[in-house]
């Protein structure tokens, strides 16, 4: 029998478990993606189960362990807090057997002024924002806590510019969101132009939400939008931070939010399948399945 029915047989069983539907993946190649696991070692607060977190995280891991897939991004909030958490959850991940990739969220900061500098590298990540290929599409790392409270050491220029900014025009913002700074910005729009020049598709993974408005979104989230969707190579953008999920479409580019690993009983994570004309997400425990056409 051929393998990838066999896995489908796998997913299906799996969602039959967790109450969802089962699609028919297909296309050139597929990601695994989740978002907010944010293990802690305390109580839980309402639906937030931080200890549930490492086995939800390994459960996945086992489950997207039996496809066939490019690499596995965590969408930011690895952790709740404490920087010796990451070392209980990279040693989850290390059974993996596709490449991990990271984006960072705010809690991921939330980690002592002297270990602020090693987030990004603990996590294997090249820097606090990158991008990488596979086939005709760009996946860009944007870095949400370029500008924030949370993101630079108490007192550094970094920090004292984020407070500016937030004072002078976000003050009715929360504070625990952020914004791509300009040099950032620059450099993802000198990157969205080149996939023009070169026929390519962007998608951008964020740990914050820009679209539809919602008050987690980034600071900028305004600016950065008209940037990306100036470019006929943007494509999607996939983000957490909302552990409600959500979804929206504006001018041709998706705005999807995967629902958090940290919430409730249930556990959540996805596959999401590329072509050339359409983006799949089949999802796992409460996270919503969504088949997407893509201009």
């Amino acid at each position: 029998m051929d393998t990838r029915f066999i896995l489908l047989g796998l997913a299906a069983v799996f969602l039959s478990a967790c109450g969802g539907d089962t699609p028919k993946p297909a296309g050139p190649f597929s990601i695994g993606a989740i978002a907010d696991c944010q293990y802690a070692d305390k109580e839980a607060n309402g639906q937030r189960l931080y200890r549930r977190a490492p086995g939800k995280l390994e459960e996945a891991i086992g489950v997207l362990n039996e496809f066939d897939l490019e690499f596995v991004v965590h969408l930011g909030d690895f952790i709740e807090e404490d920087f010796e958490s990451f070392a209980i959850l990279n040693d989850i991940t290390s059974t993996l057997s596709h490449p991990m990739r990271h984006i960072v969220g705010n809690h991921d900061y939330y980690v002592i002024d002297e270990k602020k500098s090693d987030v990004h590298k603990v996590l294997g990540m090249p820097d606090r924002y990158y991008s990488f290929e596979y086939g005709n599409y760009i996946f860009v790392a944007v870095d949400g806590n370029d500008l924030s409270y949370h993101g630079w050491p108490e007192g550094s220029d970094r920090h004292q510019e984020s407070i500016k900014l937030h004072t002078e025009q976000y003050k009715d913002e929360f504070y625990w969101n952020g914004a791509l700074g300009r040099e950032q910005l620059e450099w993802f729009d000198k990157l969205l132009t080149r996939a023009d020049r070169q026929g390519k598709r962007v998608v951008a993974f964020s740990h914050f939400p820009i679209y539809p408005d919602h008050d987690l979104n980034l600071w900028n989230a305004e600016d950065v939008l008209a940037m990306f969707e100036s470019h006929p190579s943007a494509t999607a953008w996939i983000n957490g931070h909302n552990h409600d999920g959500g979804y929206g479409e504006r001018n041709g580019v998706h705005y999807v939010t995967l629902s958090g690993m940290l919430d409730t009983e249930r556990n959540s994570f996805s596959i999401i399948e590329f072509d050339e004309n359409a983006m799949r997400l089949l999802g796992f425990g409460r996270q919503d399945n969504l088949e997407l056409t893509l201009r």
